[in-house]
């Protein structure tokens, strides 16, 4: 689908039946709680359509779970309900025009994807048999195939792998600066560090937002929180987060074309030539090599949900296991330099997608939290905006809604 038949077929299918555009009023006030990747992409979007938006964030933008992220662009699973995978097919091809509005890098090529256990592989076969029924393309391929399209990495000749050729790479800091930059250029605000406390009402309506710089005047409030979402609306969506550590290196040759999940790490390397490798359990009980796997105490360090190392030495000790893990597939990753080594702590709904939608206790509040929110920003941000403009409710977040859940 090209991009021109992608925004006729959002116009035709977005919007309820029982809706109307008679009550637009593109200049009420908005307050976007979190510069993360969700709250800058509906910023983005608000004040492209017309907003007055002020955004809030109590650290710095992309500070948490955006900013300390693989960047996987993905629509590779057949998630349920279909509305939930259609979202995400939708979402890869807002990223198109997305790519050329704000200027962004995004390394197409798709990604290999493959399981260690023999009942994981058998379930990834039958998942793409499900994908290949909703039109999708991918495929499984072998080993040798594999390697003739990515030729510096050692595959084993007889494993089965997915192929999926709608996939992607981004560096999501990169999208959150881009998307406030032209948030600010179109007249709306973003500020940091400021943290929400609480929201003021008047005759039932929304007047304004209390804040640790005072009181934002408003009419609309949306919360694109992320891990914050339970804590700040005292409701619960959220499972418990999973660390992820992320190593980024210096600009290098290019080496690989796509995204390569193995079983124990993934890795994409940018146009600009940073590699980006992503593990969630490094530290496991068994060694890699010479290093011994982790200590007593790791589990106790990861309950406090740290987003950096206590200390240098565990830093590396970290970076050398993931390291020495890739190395053995990617021999020419010995030459690497790293330049970031981050832990971060990625949002999970009880749902396993988004929740999206106005909350009925608190009238004129939204909120926007999911799984995959950095596939899913542009899709999402593009119409929560049309949903609180247009005050209409839109087909295809129906099935997200925060009743649903909470």
């Amino acid at each position: 689908m090209n991009r021109r038949n992608f925004s006729r077929m959002l116009a035709l299918l977005a919007v309820s039946p029982n809706q109307s555009f008679g009550n637009i009023n593109k200049k009420d006030r908005i307050v976007v709680i979190g510069a993360g990747i969700i709250g800058s992409s509906i910023a983005y979007h608000l004040t492209k359509m017309g907003a007055e938006v002020t955004v809030i964030e109590r650290d710095l933008p992309a500070a948490h779970a955006s900013g300390k992220n693989f960047g996987w662009l993905h629509a590779s699973y057949p998630t349920k309900p279909f509305s939930f995978h259609h979202l995400l097919k939708l979402s890869l091809l807002a990223y198109q025009n997305l790519e050329t509005e704000i200027d962004i890098d995004i390394h197409w090529g798709g990604s290999f994807e493959w399981s260690a256990s023999k009942e994981n592989q058998k379930i990834l076969t039958k998942e793409i048999e499900i994908q290949q029924g909703y039109g999708v393309p991918i495929s499984m391929i072998n080993g040798k195939q594999a390697h003739e399209l990515e030729p510096n990495v050692e595959f084993d000749e007889e494993i089965s792998i997915a192929f999926s050729k709608l996939d992607g790479a981004v560096d999501a800091n990169e999208v959150v600066k881009k998307l406030l930059k032209k948030t600010i250029s179109h007249g709306g605000r973003v500020l940091y560090p400021v943290t929400y406390k609480n929201i003021k009402t008047k005759n039932g309506k929304i007047a304004a937002v209390k804040t640790s710089v005072g009181e934002i005047e408003a009419d609309q409030v949306v919360f694109a929180c992320g891990g914050d979402t339970d804590e700040l609306l005292k409701i619960d969506i959220l499972n418990k987060s999973k660390p992820e550590i992320i190593l980024r290196t210096q600009p290098m040759k290019k080496i690989i074309n796509r995204v390569i999940v193995h079983p124990s790490f993934h890795i994409h390397q940018q146009k600009n030539g940073v590699v980006t490798i992503g593990a969630t359990n490094p530290m496991a009980d068994t060694s890699v090599g010479n290093l011994q796997g982790a200590p007593i105490s790791h589990s106790d360090r990861l309950a406090l949900m740290p987003e950096v190392f206590p200390d240098v030495a565990l830093e590396k000790r970290h970076a050398e296991m993931i390291l020495t893990i890739a190395q053995q597939f990617i021999p020419q990753l010995e030459a690497v330099k790293l330049k970031d080594i981050v832990i971060g702590w990625i949002p999970s709904t009880h749902n396993g997608g988004p929740v999206v939608g106005h909350l009925k206790n608190i009238p004129g509040a939204y909120i926007a939290t999911t799984n995959s929110g950095v596939t899913f920003a542009p899709i999402i941000g593009e119409l929560v905006a049309k949903e609180i403009l247009d005050r209409t409710n839109i087909n295809l977040l129906e099935d997200f809604r925060p009743d649903h859940f909470i």
